[in-house]
């Protein structure tokens, strides 16, 4: 997994509470006083993710959200799987060619399969060049499916629906997931 970018990082419950609820109840504080008592408690659940290769943000939770308007990665296994040495985290990515990723730390690697997740935005100039007509009209279902998986590039979490955009997303995790799998297979 490469990270580019420092993290803030909270579990999906904390002790069996939900951390939604205990954020709502922080979230009355001044983020200053919330992070005071967050990231300590957050220090103690994931232990020091440095050691694993990953970067801390300067500020707290809190402060993120009020100073960069962005949400903290929730973490719901990934720690633990990075912990376990299953996922293994490089910096940020320089190019790739094919199946080899070159990193800007001068490290480059092959992989099977390599997923783009570039987050929330949809400005994807600059990470990868495609055929721009994948983005025109996404309500255009023969649209999403002339496109997809060709060339091995998959996208989700692109195409907004009434229907929900986290249910969207799971159908195309999961289409993804099964391509990629037939392809590797064969």
């Amino acid at each position: 997994m490469s990270v580019r970018s420092p993290v803030n990082l909270v579990p999906r419950d904390l002790l069996g509470i939900p951390v939604l609820q205990i954020s709502q109840l922080m979230s009355r504080l001044p983020s200053r006083l919330a992070d005071a008592v967050n990231d300590p408690l957050m220090r103690l659940w994931f232990g020091d993710i440095e050691k694993h290769g990953l970067k801390k943000m300067k500020y707290g939770v809190f402060k993120q959200i009020e100073k960069d308007g962005r949400i903290p990665l929730l973490d719901i296994g990934t720690i633990k799987h990075i912990k376990l040495g299953h996922i293994k985290i490089y910096g940020g990515i320089d190019y790739i060619s094919g199946n080899t990723v070159f990193f800007k730390d001068g490290k480059r690697n092959d992989f099977d399969a390599i997923i783009a997740a570039i987050g929330y935005e949809r400005s994807y100039n600059g990470i990868i060049n495609v055929d721009r007509r994948r983005f025109e009209d996404l309500k255009v279902s023969t649209l999403k499916q002339k496109y997809f998986g060709k060339d091995g590039l998959y996208f989700c979490g692109f195409w907004v629906s009434p229907r929900g955009q986290i249910r969207e997303i799971t159908l195309d995790a999961k289409r993804i997931a099964r391509d990629i799998r037939k392809k590797v297979k064969s």
